[in-house]
Formats: structure tokens, C-alpha cells, sequence
């Protein structure tokens, strides 16, 4: 239907955008739309840094968007290293994830006011949660827009945005009896079948589309029938099994009748329903010619789509379930074998990929079974996806890495090693913004076991991070925090500035959660007089905001109002515009 609806409309003045979701990627933040841009603004893997910054730039130019905020967002997307043009971002993270989610938006909607856009995304099944989110803001913007969304996906999925008067949902149900033969026929390109042949195809493919066009090039292909004038004729009896009852068999018969070029097919299902001929030649031990005519064979057959010529080609499976029959067809040996050569081939010839998508390699590893590499990317896809402020992602990949790793989460016990106290303190970052209210105890117990060990090994600056990091303001959970904050204050000397870190947030944690004033202050005190020895104006400048917070909340208002003025001194001195807002809000509170 897609495919129909944009070829009727290529035509007309129409501004097409068409992204597509990726079973291999549900985790990786923004995926569709990196590829998107890659291929809207002509970037190829061979072209420099300032190559695709200059074509960045000029399509930024003609946004209604600063451009050089916008370079600055984009750039961890496209794997651009920026110059010393660009200074580096005062925005929070999670307000440059909001920019970056506007201006995507924004470069959907490009060209819309001049002519109507036209946006596809299929398989919406598959989209990770930060593509949802920009979709959602997309369906906010659309009833003002010249825009017209069409999304594909499975029945079972639901749409996070929900029913919306200006959503026409379209259901394609089964075809019927009669339009099953209409499509027989179309295939045919009108040459008629022997009847007992379109009995046989539109009773076993059930109404279902890809079944018809399957049984259909699998009878042409099977010299069953043979060409007479402006029809068909079967070349003999209609053996009783010759057309396969079931969608897979037909597939996998198919497969079969590949021969040399099945290899490839094959190949093709470990690497993604899409995937390059740069590297396809990367992974495959075949010659290039004979490779090329391996792929030009599964073209023609209509295994798969081609977009571009090599080497620059794209190919894509004409159907997911195509892709899914040549991987079952695979030997466990022989595509734990492919997914290690293909990780393998990843670190050696694609670098910026593998910085970039540490997700895709390790999918690969875990398949391969090689599960110490696995856990290693899945490490390092959680933290880049925390550090994008992905949070749901980064819990996704955690839980892989986790897994890979062998560990239980419902044990309580401290991690074994440094690799496990890793993917713990990461997971339980990722838990402390994804999980509900009710949950968080998971999070508790995830830093907790990550505490333990790195408080065993003398760790202290992980010891540090652990204690003071910024769990979710709720009361009953902040006792568990003061006590990791108690214990690490133990394994610190005391005057140093990371005894001053967590003497501040303890005061944050003494005032609001235990409701000890008296405490809380004396935290503060030792904090400050830390921050003002060492000249650490950050520090500073944290304390006097939890102290105006615990203030306030302890009707303490005159102190409070004392507290945020000098914040707000000493934020304007050092052009920090966050600390400025933050240290207002307390004064205007106060």
C-alpha cells in the first residue's frame, strides 16, 4: 500500500520524508532519523568531519532555528567532531534532548509551508522510544500543518499518542476470494493460470498478500506451468504437495532453489532487514563480482530491494518475514559464525558506526555467543544512550549487558567483579528515571550492590558518584540514600572536596527526606567552608541551593532568601545561566 500510494503521488508537488524502524534497533535512540538525515542530506561514510558539517550547515541555514545550536545538537547523531566554532552547550541534558526532539520535528515539517510533506515511517513496531517521542510531537503539530503522516505497524502495537480526531486508523484486512485472483493476475502481467492453480493459491495463502506474490513466483519459478501464447499450461500433473500449505514452506522452498546465491541471502538476514553493499562485501568471503551477481540474482527474484548501485548500493528486504525464513534457515554453528564476522568486520572497517551504534555490535557478539565483547558494547551502548539522555534505551541495554553477563538483579549481594558494579550502577541510573514510583526500590538495590563492591576495591571516586547522585525526591527512598551517603563519607578524607560533595547533597537528603533541620545545616556548613577553601565557586554554589531549598521547606525564609542571593552572586560572576535560574526561582520562592 505504501509502495502504491507513493508511486501514485511522485507526480505531484510534494515534499516526501520516509524513515523506517529497524528490528535490530529498537534500542538505539533516533536510529530512523540518523538515517534519514544521512540520506537527506547526501552524507556518505567516506566523506570528512567538515564535509558533513558543511551540508548540515546549509540545511540548517534555512531553518527557522539557530544553526549553530542546531550543528551542536545534531552533530552526536550524523558522528560529527565539531571545531573550535562551536562552543560547547549550556543547556541541561535533558533540555538539549527537548531541542534536539523540536528541531527533528521542524526538519519533518521543512518545506511544508511551501508545498505539502508527505511522511512515512514503517514498521512502527520496532521504533524506539525516542522516535515515538518525536512522533507524538509530530501528531501535536500536524492538524496546523500541510502534512500528511502515514505510519505502518502490526496489530498488536499501540500508539502511545492514542485516538486522535484528526487519525484515521486503516486496518488491511485479508484479501478476498476475488481480489486474491485480481492479484494473481496482476502478477502474471495478465497471462492467465490454469485454474486448478488459483484454487490452490488463493485457498492456502488465506487472503495474505505476501503468501499470494510467494506461491505465485514460486510456480513460475518451479516449471509447473509454461508460457502458451497469452496464458499458462501445466507442464504436467499438479503433483498434490507441489504448492506449499504454509508461508514458511513456501519461503524456505524458495530459499532453497537459490543455489549459490542462497549464502548471500543468507548473510543478508544475519546483517538486518537493510543493510550495504559496502558491507555485505565486508562480511562475505565472495569474490565482488561474484557477489555482485549473487545480489543482482536475489533482485531479480524479489528477495530484495535495491537502492543505488554499488558500491553505494542499499538493499532491503521486500518483507520482514522474508528475512526472518532466511535466518531460520541458517545452522546454529554456521550463524553464530556469520554474527562473529560481522562484529568482527564492524571494528575493523566501520569505526564511526561502532562508536555510534556500540548497540549493533553488540547484537552480535551476544548471538555469537562471545559474551565477554557483549557485554563490553552493551556497557558502552547504555552509557551513550544515558549520556543522550535516553533513559529508556539505556535501561534496555543494561538489562542485555546484564544478562550477557550472567547476573541475577534479584540478588542483593555486592557485584563480583568491576564489570558487574558497571552495568549495576548504570542500570540503576537508567531505573531511577524510567522506573515508577513503586519500583524504585530496584534502583536502590541496584546502586547499592555497585556501592558495595567498589567500596570493597577502595574505589572512591565511584564510591562518590554513587552516594551523591540525584535519586527522584521521594521521601520514604532518601533514607536508604543518607545511609550510602554515611558510608562513603568513611571511605573519604575529610576535608577533601569530595567529603564537601557529599556533605552538601546529605544536608539536601538531613532537611527535605529526615526532616532534620539541625543536621541538614551543619552539612551545609561543612560544605561551604570546604568549597571556599578549595576556590570551588560549583560547589558554592550547590550548597547555598540546597540550603535555600531545605530552608524554605522548613519555613525558614528570611534564610532562605540569604542563601539564593548569594547563589545568584556568585552564578551572574561566573556566567553560569542554569546555577542563575535555579538560585532565582529559591529567591522568588523565598
Amino acid at each position: 500500500m505504501i509502495d502504491a500510494l507513493t508511486e501514485r503521488l511522485s507526480e505531484e508537488p510534494i515534499s516526501f520524508r520516509h524513515l523506517r524502524c529497524s528490528a535490530y534497533h529498537q534500542n538505539s535512540a533516533l536510529h530512523p532519523f540518523a538515517e534519514y538525515l544521512e540520506s537527506w542530506l547526501g552524507i556518505r561514510r567516506e566523506d570528512s568531519s567538515a564535509d558533513k558539517l558543511r551540508k548540515l550547515e546549509g540545511v540548517l541555514a534555512t531553518q527557522d532555528f539557530p544553526p549553530a545550536e542546531g550543528v551542536q545538537l545534531l552533530s552526536g547523531l550524523l558522528s560529527l567532531q565539531l571545531d573550535e566554532r562551536f562552543s560547547p552547550l549550556t543547556l541541561s541534558p535533558e533540555a538539549q534532548r527537548t531541542r534536539t526532539l523540536e528541531l527533528l520535528v521542524a526538519l519533518l515539517l521543512d518545506s511544508a509551508e511551501g508545498r505539502p510533506a508527505f511522511i512515512i515511517v514503517e514498521d512502527l513496531h520496532w521504533a524506539d522510544p525516542s522516535t515515538l517521542a518525536i512522533l507524538g510531537l509530530l501528531m501535536d503539530q500536524a492538524p496546523t500543518a500541510r502534512v500528511l503522516a502515514l505510519f505502518s505497524f502490526r496489530p498488536e502495537f499501540s500508539p502511545p499518542w492514542g485516538t486522535r480526531a484528526y487519525v484515521t486508523p486503516v486496518l488491511l484486512n485479508r484479501l478476498t476470494r476475488r481480489l486474491a485472483t485480481d492479484m494473481v493476475d496482476r502478477l502474471t502481467r495478465g497471462k492467465s493460470l490454469p485454474a486448478e492453480i488459483i484454487t490452490q493459491v488463493t485457498s492456502k495463502s488465506d487472503g495474505v498478500p505476501l503468501f499470494v506474490e510467494e506461491l505465485i513466483s514460486m510456480v513460475l519459478e518451479s516449471g509447473l506451468v509454461e508460457v502458451a501464447d497469452d496464458h499458462y499450461e501445466l507442464t504436467g500433473p499438479l503433483p498434490p504437495l507441489a504448492i506449499p500449505s504454509t508461508l514458511q514452506d513456501s519461503l524456505t522452498a524458495r530459499l532453497d532453489k537459490l543455489s549459490l546465491a542462497r549464502e548471500v541471502v543468507q548473510l543478508g538476514a544475519i546483517l538486518g532487514r537493510e543493510f550495504s553493499y559496502e558491507l555485505m562485501q565486508a562480511v562475505s568471503p565472495l569474490s565482488e563480482d561474484t557477489l555482485r551477481s549473487h545480489l543482482q540474482q536475489l533482485v531479480d527474484t524479489e528477495f530484495l530491494y535495491q537502492r543505488g548501485s554499488p558500491p553505494d548500493a542499499i538493499y532491503t528486504f521486500k518483507h520482514a518475514l522474508i528475512q526472518d525464513a532466511a535466518y531460520e534457515t541458517l545452522l546454529r554453528s554456521t550463524r553464530q559464525q556469520y554474527h562473529q564476522r560481522t562484529a568482527t568486520s564492524l571494528e575493523k572497517r566501520f569505526p564511526e558506526l561502532v562508536e555510534s551504534e556500540p548497540e549493533m555490535v553488540a547484537h552480535h557478539y551476544t548471538e555469537a555467543g562471545l559474551m565477554e565483547q557483549a557485554v563490553y558494547y552493551w556497557q558502552l551502548a547504555g552509557e551513550r544512550a544515558l549520556d543522550a539522555y535516553a533513559h529508556e534505551e539505556a535501561h534496555a541495554h543494561f538489562l542485555r549487558g546484564i544478562a550477557a553477563q550472567g547476573l541475577a538483579l534479584e540478588d542483593s549481594e555486592s557485584a563480583e567483579d568491576g564489570v558487574a558494579a558497571a552495568l549495576l550502577f548504570g542500570l540503576g541510573r537508567a531505573q531511577a528515571a524510567t522506573l515508577t514510583r513503586h519500583e524504585m526500590p530496584k534502583a536502590h538495590q541496584s546502586f547499592s550492590r555497585a556501592f558495595d563492591y567498589y567500596a570493597s576495591v577502595g574505589d572512591t571516586a565511584r564510591v562518590v558518584a554513587i552516594a551523591e547522585f540525584p535519586f527522584p525526591q521521594l521521601s520514604e527512598y532518601r533514607a536508604r540514600s543518607s545511609g550510602l551517603i554515611t558510608r562513603a563519607l568513611g571511605l573519604v578524607p575529610d576535608e577533601s572536596l569530595e567529603a564537601g560533595r557529599l556533605h552538601s547533597y546529605h544536608g539536601n537528603v538531613q532537611g527535605m527526606a529526615d526532616g532534620d533541620y539541625d543536621s541538614a545545616r551543619e552539612s551545609f556548613v561543612r560544605a561551604l567552608a570546604i568549597a571556599r577553601r578549595e576556590g570551588n565557586t560549583a560547589l558554592e554554589m550547590r550548597t547555598l541551593g540546597f540550603a535555600a531549598q531545605v530552608e524554605l521547606w522548613h519555613h525558614q525564609f528570611e534564610e532562605s532568601l540569604k542563601s539564593s542571593l548569594k547563589a545568584i552572586d556568585l552564578a551572574s560572576a561566573s556566567s553560569d545561566p542554569r546555577a542563575e535560574v535555579a538560585a532565582r526561582y529559591w529567591a522568588c520562592s523565598s
